[in-house]
């Protein structure tokens, strides 16, 4: 684009938009997983009193006497639930495990203001001293202190709670993070955008797919068989005798179920067999990529004839680039789908609500 302007003031920014965005989001990304794997995700105390800022804010607003009563019976039978599972002592070493891992690994600028304001200035750095505290102190680590509170509720007993003050700090510098994360994952995304159009406009003679990213949409291909080199060919389709033969009792994925194996052997197949066989999977050269497992594979006449589970390994470049010489995506075949569930599962009653073909 040097040789025009116009071009070059529009699509030069394009990669350091991308190289500047990506930067951010690595710095971001780490804290935000620290934040919800290690703290909301990993101390339970600080996950329970989460679900206390509604009355929170109810008691101190002033609510009236029935919306207030009625939320605390709410929590009241949560706690109760909540209590029955609840191990303070383990919950007690995750937290220390959880706060030392987090103020070790995390940059200090993403640290919440508890570390300096509380930890330091308080408990003098001693996070084993104030982790001590909380679960001795805190209502929301003893079952009859929660209750008790919810019988003569009060904002400023919450307020003072150094659960509840850890749990405000971490949610409160953890949204700071999302929401800088976020802008990072936007700002990819417009680099992106520009960086993909200019490769359209200097290219402006092909064809490109449109980004169909979490939307449905449609494919179509052919079944085919398949050679991924000129000596090794594989059928379009597997049979029931090729996954017995495929048995491996050492391997839990390989494993064939003894009743599976007597319908084998008894050739009891009932109404689903092709040509004496069970066809178990077939294979086209449809175009596909990650996340479509489980969706309906139907002929030219709209009949579902199976589903879509898995691609070849030569397909794992699919995202990038399509052969439908190379590229195959996996069916299981209907066939063996009724099969299962009629012979092998023996429920004659789903069958019985299908309208199905001959």
């Amino acid at each position: 684009y040097k040789s025009n302007p116009t071009l070059e003031a529009k699509y030069s920014t394009a990669l350091d938009e991308i190289k500047n965005a990506y930067d951010n989001i690595g710095k971001y990304v780490g804290p935000a997983i620290y934040y919800g794997e290690a703290i909301t995700r990993g101390i339970e105390l600080i996950g329970f009193a989460k679900t206390y800022e509604g009355l929170y804010d109810q008691l101190k607003l002033g609510s009236n006497t029935d919306s207030i009563n009625k939320l605390t019976q709410s929590l009241s039978y949560a706690a109760k639930k909540y209590f029955k599972n609840y191990n303070l002592p383990t919950d007690k070493k995750i937290c220390l495990a959880m706060l030392k891992m987090f103020f070790e690994n995390v940059p200090t600028e993403f640290h919440p203001d508890i570390f300096a304001n509380i930890i330091q200035k308080k408990y003098k750095g001693d996070i084993s001293s104030f982790v001590n505290e909380v679960y001795e102190k805190s209502i929301f680590a003893s079952k009859d202190n929660i209750l008790e509170f919810l019988n003569k509720p009060e904002y400023k007993k919450i307020e003072k709670d150094l659960g509840y003050v850890a749990m405000i700090s971490f949610y409160n510098k953890r949204k700071e993070i999302i929401e800088l994360y976020n802008n990072a994952l936007l700002e990819l995304s417009k680099g992106k955008r520009l960086f993909i159009e200019g490769i359209m406009e200097m290219n402006n003679d092909k064809k490109y797919y449109p980004d169909a990213n979490s939307t449905m949409r449609i494919t179509y291909g052919k079944v085919a068989d398949y050679s991924p080199n000129s000596s090794i060919k594989y059928d379009y389709y597997t049979t029931l005798s090729d996954l017995i033969a495929k048995e491996d009792s050492t391997n839990s994925d390989f494993i064939v179920p003894a009743k599976l194996k007597q319908l084998y052997k008894d050739k009891d197949y009932g109404k689903y067999a092709t040509d004496g066989e069970i066809r178990t999977c077939f294979i086209t050269n449809n175009d596909i990529t990650g996340g479509v497992s489980g969706a309906p594979v139907v002929n030219g006449n709209g009949e579902l004839i199976g589903l879509n589970f898995d691609i070849n390994w030569e397909a794992t470049s699919i995202p990038l680039l399509f052969d439908e010489n190379y590229q195959r995506n996996i069916c299981v075949d209907i066939k063996y789908v009724l099969f299962i569930i009629d012979k092998y599962a023996g429920a004659s009653n789903i069958i019985k609500e299908l309208d199905i073909k001959e």
